[in-house]
């Protein structure tokens, strides 16, 4: 920590978040008060997730948490096989049991016509995927169903309605192959409350770059109002 970002007198809290098996979350506690937030990871981390946030913030979208340059200038410092970002830690936690208060939600929406409407340099758009409205729920069903058709669990549910759920992955099959691509823009492709991080009614930081992709703006309102709550204070 002390050689790549010149923190010294350091303690790390492992931070038990995330559903990666191969990368792990630490709070950093530095003797002079500041803290931190150190993404470690087995392998590299996907260009994108390193090159976007810190592009974005240079286009003026500063709810977005972006890995610190090391004292080198490098986005993230290498450890044999492990890759290390670090990020500044902002208190109050997520918003999964909260909710976001009215205010908040007004800057939520403004936030994300900013990146949406945020245009993409060439190298940025290089490393971005592509969404390309390919499933393989449909593939899997079937190679399930046997199995399913005879799992205690799940057999008497098959039974009844397998025929149904296979007619469904017909359809999704059917409806994917007519689907055109829309004008695709920058997308989080995983913005929940889980990603938005605020202390109290404060401003919102939004984290976890790691799969973001260039797609129509509703892959972002996607799973927006299935996963969000309102916060509202009681009037008097």
């Amino acid at each position: 920590m002390a050689r790549a970002w010149g923190l010294g007198g350091v303690e790390l809290v492992f931070l038990p978040i995330g559903l990666d098996g191969q990368a792990w979350a630490y709070r950093i506690n530095t003797t002079g008060g500041d803290g931190y937030f150190l993404k470690v990871r087995r392998g590299e981390f996907a260009p994108a997730a390193v090159l976007l946030p810190p592009y974005l913030r240079e286009q003026g979208l500063t709810h977005v948490v972006a890995p610190m340059s090391t004292r080198s200038g490098e986005a993230g410092h290498a450890m044999g096989d492990y890759r290390m970002l670090l990020y500044p830690f902002h208190v109050g936690g997520n918003l999964w049991s909260r909710g976001l208060t009215d205010r908040q939600w007004i800057e939520y929406g403004e936030f994300l016509g900013k990146l949406h409407s945020t245009v993409p340099s060439p190298r940025i758009e290089s490393v971005l995927p592509a969404e390309n409205y390919a499933t393989t729920a449909p593939a899997r069903v079937h190679a399930r169903s046997a199995e399913a058709a005879v799992s205690n669990v799940l057999g008497a549910f098959w039974q009844r309605y397998g025929s149904a759920v296979t007619r469904l992955c017909e359809t999704v099959c059917e409806l994917t192959a007519k689907v055109r691509a829309g004008p695709h823009v920058i997308c989080h492709a995983d913005v929940h409350p889980g990603n938005l991080i605020a202390d109290g009614d404060g401003p919102l930081h939004v984290v976890d770059w790691d799969a973001p992709v260039m797609a129509p703006r509703e892959r972002d309102l996607m799973r927006g109002p299935c996963c969000f709550r309102t916060s509202r204070r009681r009037r008097p």
